[in-house]
């Protein structure tokens, strides 16, 4: 799959009457907090004014600029600490049966697990897990940091949306997360129990997203079974699938462990972002400009990339000042967008969210859309974070953490628009 294009062109016409019927809200409580829960979260910063009196996750109409025609902001991509992911998407779809999808091995320390699959057409219903084992030599601790479930259903773009958002919640904001567990040496447990407990099939996708520490070497696994099987005895049991299906179209985005999964994106040499320099866009994830992440797919023996770099974390650090006296609002676009006269295609539809520091806006999880499932038409921004006008010789910092979002097509660049205090 390239992840230039849409993440799920198939089923389109399915997903599109399904996100018709079950266009789902979430709404996320964001309040202001004086202690910052992790050290990697945005950290506070001053209120500011309100941009066209919109609060963060607003839809909002700008056609004074293009967003294809803006200049883009430069930038280093720096790898900082954080946690190895594994990452399974390939293949996307379970056309076969039962199988493995992805075998990775696990050092000690912080892990990130992605999950994102769907039971094939005309393959019945299954259980889609994943399984750790503990294949150290003494009991092993798991401890969630993050967890992300969402509802498995057709509605793609709330999943991805959803997934991140509570990520997010639960990582920065004190959300909920399982209890911690154990595995004995030798022995395997399913990661998710909830995930674990539910039944889909086709079109329905299957999302599972976590961070966990772990003290000893274990290794994960994730599959699809049949109902009434024993997810632990099914890593014995169950064929080890190759990344494109014999006889079927390949589909996904990767799979595999990532070491480098967590990057610092800050201004290059001596840019910083002006207000009186006018519009501009920052772009990640597009495989071009910032690359896709390189891991390694033990199923298949061989090096693999992370087409979409799904899973990975960017934290954003944009210094800025204010020459023109004008404050900077920050947007999310959707390069896809269609306008009145334009045929409808099938990456408009773009949802998502972030983590931002505080601004007109207490910081915290921002829901792209907050109130829609996505935005799809030409002209429309959500507003992430709005900021305050800097004194003369003043410079102040951007913070935002970022992760591409699942079902949506990429890249999608964040837009900074100066405005005047109202």
């Amino acid at each position: 799959m390239n992840a230039l294009s849409c993440k799920h062109r198939k089923p389109f016409l399915i997903t599109m009457l399904v996100l018709m019927m079950c266009a789902l809200p979430f709404a996320c409580d964001v309040t202001s907090s004086d202690d910052d829960p992790d050290d990697d979260a945005p950290p506070l910063q001053p209120p500011g004014p309100r941009f066209m009196g919109a609060s963060s996750g607003d839809l909002l109409t700008l056609n004074d600029f293009e967003l294809g025609e803006l200049p883009r902001i430069p930038y280093q991509r720096i790898p900082r600490e954080g946690a190895a992911l594994a990452f399974s998407d390939m293949p996307e779809y379970f056309r076969t049966g039962a199988g493995i999808a992805m075998q990775e091995s696990l050092e000690p320390g912080p892990n990130r697990l992605y999950v994102y699959h769907v039971i094939g057409q005309g393959e019945g219903s299954g259980v889609i897990t994943s399984v750790l084992e503990n294949t150290g030599s003494e009991t092993m601790n798991v401890e969630f940091k993050a967890y992300a479930f969402p509802e498995i259903s057709g509605n793609y773009l709330h999943i991805g949306k959803t997934g991140l958002a509570d990520f997010f919640n639960s990582r920065y904001l004190n959300g909920d997360v399982p209890s911690s567990f154990t595995i004995e040496p030798g022995e395997r447990r399913v990661i998710d129990e909830e995930m674990d407990s539910q039944t889909s099939s086709y079109p329905q996708l299957v999302h599972g997203f976590y961070e966990f520490e772990i003290d000893q070497p274990g290794e994960v696994s994730v599959l699809m079974r049949r109902e009434g099987d024993d997810s632990g005895e099914a890593v014995d049991e169950l064929e080890l699938l190759p990344r494109r299906l014999p006889g079927h179209s390949s589909s996904g985005a990767g799979r595999g462990l990532f070491e480098e999964a967590d990057f610092d994106i800050i201004n290059d040499d001596e840019f910083i972002l002006d207000s009186g320099d006018g519009v501009q866009k920052l772009v990640v994830a597009d495989g071009n400009d910032d690359p896709w992440v390189k891991g390694w797919d033990s199923i298949a023996g061989d090096e693999y990339e992370n087409r979409g770099n799904y899973g990975v974390f960017y934290h954003l650090s944009i210094e800025r000042k204010s020459s023109d006296n004008r404050g900077i609002a920050v947007l999310m676009g959707n390069r896809y967008a269609v306008g009145p006269d334009d045929e409808d295609n099938p990456c408009m539809n773009q949802s998502g969210a972030v983590f931002v520091d505080a601004g007109a806006d207490p910081r915290g999880v921002v829901q792209i859309p907050e109130e829609e499932t996505f935005f799809n038409t030409k002209g429309e921004y959500v507003l992430l974070q709005a900021y305050r006008p800097l004194d003369e010789g003043e410079t102040d910092t951007i913070n935002i953490i970022y992760s591409p979002p699942g079902a949506s097509c990429l890249p999608t660049p964040i837009v900074f628009v100066p405005f005047e205090r109202e």
